[in-house]
């Protein structure tokens, strides 16, 4: 009589191969997700840490000459950008896909696709002049300083 059952030996093969492409599966959709997951929390993190930006500058801002506060931050991703061309802080991160966090209460959002996602958070200043240009990662300290008036605006230096 013959056998028609399938061997032990091929058994185990395809029982390994399906391990193996789950776990590749897995890898491929699991892994990214993950790491969004942390850009979104980083991201979110940031949008607390720029409201605290937002609200030591204003403070500064009307305090007069000579006011001054700082501010110890950390990045773990991302970037934040101060740029006296149109008065702004940005604070950029990217991710794999744009993150879901599209409102952010008091700030301006925007994302640019180039190859994952760009996502930044703006603060825009009209009756603010920011000056010093700078990038800030890691970890450092934020010193928001008014050095008077500039087009009947207060001056604030962000460094």
């Amino acid at each position: 009589m013959r056998n028609l059952g399938v061997s032990t030996v091929v058994a185990y093969l395809f029982v390994f191969v399906i391990s193996l492409s789950l776990l590749s599966i897995v890898y491929v959709y699991v892994t990214p997700l993950f790491a969004d997951y942390k850009s979104q929390s980083e991201f979110e993190y940031m949008i607390i840490q720029l409201q605290k930006i937002d609200d030591k500058v204003r403070i500064i801002a009307r305090g007069g000459l000579g006011s001054r506060d700082s501010l110890s931050m950390s990045l773990s991703q991302g970037a934040m950008e101060v740029a006296d061309i149109g008065d702004r802080i940005d604070f950029i991160i990217a991710s794999n896909r744009c993150l879901s966090s599209k409102n952010v209460s008091g700030f301006f959002y925007e994302f640019v696709k180039i190859g994952g996602c760009q996502n930044k958070v703006i603060l825009n200043y009209t009756n603010v002049n920011i000056t010093n240009n700078g990038t800030f990662q890691g970890s450092f300290r934020v010193t928001i300083e008014n050095l008077g008036f500039s087009n009947n605006k207060p001056l604030i230096k962000v460094s």
